[in-house]
């Protein structure tokens, strides 16, 4: 055996004893963050600190004393809903209350509905 297979044994051997070592050390640092994180300590810090975050950004929220106010508005929800459907919003409901009254007021004084609008106005109902 030549001088120079067995300086390519030494290095190789030296590598492997490298690759070993670190092997090891990683199992040994893996286990001891392990046992930091699984510790007590470790996890009272961390409940204390979710629990200490939750209630900080947890949205508050008004209790209700009693099933009216729920009721109510779930009520108000659903005709909003269906004022929606049917005249595409409040505001639209509103004009064409607003339209009608005008009318009904126009032909109780007797005065005539034109193409126009109402006679002296210039304004045009709002489509139905």
């Amino acid at each position: 055996m030549s001088a120079k297979d067995h300086e390519i044994r030494i290095v190789e051997s030296r590598i492997e004893a490298e690759r070993v070592s670190l092997v090891e050390g990683a199992r040994q640092l893996g286990a001891t963050a392990r046992d930091a994180l699984v510790s007590p300590q470790a996890l009272l810090a961390t409940a204390a600190t979710g629990f200490l975050l939750g209630e900080a950004l947890r949205p508050f929220r008004r209790p209700y004393p009693d099933r009216k106010h729920t009721l109510s508005g779930m009520l108000e929800v659903a005709a909003l809903l269906l004022v929606r459907a049917h005249y595409g919003s409040p505001s639209r409901l509103a004009q064409t209350w607003a339209w009608r009254e005008a009318i009904r007021a126009c032909q109780k004084n007797g005065a005539r509905q034109t193409d126009r609008g109402l006679t002296g106005r210039n304004r045009k109902p709002p489509p139905q």
